[in-house]
């Protein structure tokens, strides 16, 4: 199966609330595009989440190829959402995680399922 691809929200949030380990119990391995990471680290600073990703060996960071979709798709959203969105294009995962409601609407007009942190949350009381 191919791995879940998450975008920056779930990350620093799950991080924020003290369960980001939770994304490694419930889905095993998880991708993220540069852009995620870039974001991690936005403004020289080390926001929620960046360490925890850093020292993740079950995620992959990973560079997105099809730059036209994400020049697309970044007329309405970040450069994390969009990057997020030409990934599961690339390669369908069974789901992304994501928050932000463009993003998901996006994602889901493009055929994706969406899970955001409350999903996971929910998730994981069932099955962690």
């Amino acid at each position: 199966m191919t791995a879940v691809i998450s975008n920056t929200s779930p990350l620093t949030n799950l991080a924020a609330i003290g369960h980001f380990d939770l994304l490694r119990q419930l889905y095993g391995q998880l991708r993220i595009a540069e852009a995620v990471w870039q974001e991690l680290n936005a403004e020289g600073r080390s926001w929620p989440g960046r360490d925890e990703v850093a020292g993740a060996v079950w995620i992959t960071r990973q560079a997105v190829t099809n730059r036209p979709l994400v020049a697309a798709l970044r007329e309405h959203l970040d450069d994390g959402e969009a990057e997020t969105i030409a990934l599961a294009v690339a390669d369908s995962p069974p789901f992304m995680l994501m928050d932000e409601k463009e993003g998901r609407h996006t994602a889901q007009r493009l055929g994706f399922k969406t899970v955001g942190v409350v999903g996971v949350l929910i998730e994981a009381r069932y099955t962690v």
